[in-house]
């Protein structure tokens, strides 16, 4: 599969791939500008960058060359400089004009509100209305925030993906454990990552001996030196549960790992099922 990043200079473009390539923060933070097409590889995406500095990017030969065997086009937009925006609709119209010269037909387009590690970024819906495409094309991302690359490669391999398989995959890196699910208390899963059907057996074990023997938020069982983690936390009118299964990390990691993925679970479910109360 081949794809073509394109964005305006110091949008993140070549940061994105070097971290793709080694999935190291300290290299990826390292780049240099670019004046020529970057290239690399992994399985079986085929990835090129366009140089973003305004004396290339508007250089037609690129996108002749490339676009017609590109089938997805990734605009990554710096979402915390603001006052670029103007440029970066501009330069986001000049590419669509490319594609529709010279992609093909069922040329997917991918943007990303990137660098959302910065406090003043915007987020996905006003990077949609900036550039008057569809909420659901625009993916927040980091290379900070590991889950938010992982939601990336499933978006470029075209695999359907939501916020929380970010949350989740970044728990069980932080955690190392096998299996996580994300769940409510009515087993309506929100995600899950690993053995499914292990998953939903250690859920639904735990929901019953809430019904049964009381209350509790959370609860540790230990196995052969592994640990699996049931925490259950109230989030609006509903109780979120996590549940984390074989885990090599110490308990102190784990909580402070499911402290940050609550805060994020809290946000998407204000986006989606309104004001928490």
């Amino acid at each position: 599969m081949i794809i073509t990043f394109v964005g305006l200079d110091y949008a993140g473009k070549s940061s994105i791939r070097i971290y793709l390539e080694c999935f190291d923060i300290e290299k990826a933070m390292k780049t240099m500008t670019s004046r020529k097409v970057e290239q690399f590889k992994r399985g079986k995406l085929n990835i090129f960058v366009i140089p973003g500095q305004k004396l290339f990017r508007y250089e037609e030969k690129f996108y002749r060359k490339l676009f017609p065997i590109t089938e997805v086009v990734v605009f990554v937009v710096d979402a915390a400089d603001r006052d670029r925006f103007d440029e970066v609709k501009e330069y986001f119209n000049y590419v669509m004009n490319m594609m529709k010269k010279y992609g093909k037909e069922d040329c997917r387009l991918l943007v990303l509100a990137h660098k959302q590690d910065l406090p003043n970024a915007a987020k996905a819906k006003e990077i949609a209305e900036l550039l008057g495409v569809k909420e659901k094309q625009v993916l927040e991302t980091s290379i900070y925030q590991i889950g938010t690359i992982y939601r990336l490669l499933l978006a470029l391999h075209g695999t359907d993906t939501t916020p929380f398989d970010a949350i989740a995959y970044e728990l069980m890196r932080k955690t190392n454990a096998e299996t996580v699910v994300i769940a409510d208390r009515d087993i309506f899963p929100y995600t899950t990552l690993g053995d499914a059907r292990v998953a939903m057996s250690k859920l639904r074990a735990f929901i019953d001996f809430l019904n049964t023997s009381g209350e509790c938020d959370i609860l540790i069982a230990l196995h052969k030196g592994l640990k699996t983690f049931f925490i259950k936390n109230p989030i609006g009118n509903d109780e979120v549960i996590i549940v984390i299964i074989n885990s090599k990390a110490d308990s102190r990691t784990v909580i402070n790992a499911v402290k940050d993925a609550y805060k994020r679970i809290a946000e998407e479910y204000q986006k989606r099922w309104g004001p928490i109360h």
